[in-house]
């Protein structure tokens, strides 16, 4: 099995199923005040990090994306 990702301009590679790969995903609402912040915390412990957007009408999805989050 083959998994990368390129988030946050880090690239990790698992070529075997016994190495981890940890992804966060978040399900987001009107959070652009907490985004930045929640985002942040996760790059020590995250692979990558997804954001699942619920129809926020602030700047949630736009700031998501320019923290390189799916």
């Amino acid at each position: 099995m083959f998994v990368s990702s390129n988030l946050q301009g880090i690239r990790r590679e698992a070529y075997r199923m016994d190495q981890r790969f940890l992804s966060a995903v978040i399900i987001a609402y009107n959070a652009a005040q907490n985004i930045d912040r929640c985002l942040r915390s996760l790059k020590a412990v995250a692979d990558e990090s997804v954001v699942v957007d619920s129809g926020s009408t602030d700047d949630t999805v736009m700031k998501s994306k320019s923290m390189g989050v799916r």
